[in-house]
């Protein structure tokens, strides 16, 4: 497979959507980034947009990856520092 056309997805976040109000406030907190670039949220095979809260609330229970398709470190830090501030809230 041609290198250029793949990438490779290191920059990702393990989450647990452990609650309804915590799927919320993800969509709340990825729904402006995704005016610049894309965000998926991924659990085996399948991907979701992280701006659709049907498709965050139905993988409640489950630990997924949060996958943003930029190369802008800066603005991925901003958007897990943000993610990481919530996790604690809504254990």
């Amino acid at each position: 497979m041609n290198k250029n056309l793949t990438r490779d997805y290191d920059i990702k976040k393990r989450v647990h959507i452990s609650t309804p109000e915590f799927a919320n406030k993800l969509c709340e907190i990825c729904t402006p980034y995704t005016k610049e670039f894309d965000i998926d949220i991924v659990r085996g095979r399948c991907v979701l947009d992280a701006s659709s809260i049907l498709g965050i609330t139905s993988m409640l229970g489950n630990d997924v990856d949060v996958i943003p398709h930029t190369n802008n470190r800066k603005v991925v830090d901003e958007l897990f520092k943000k993610i990481a501030a919530i996790k604690d809230k809504y254990k």
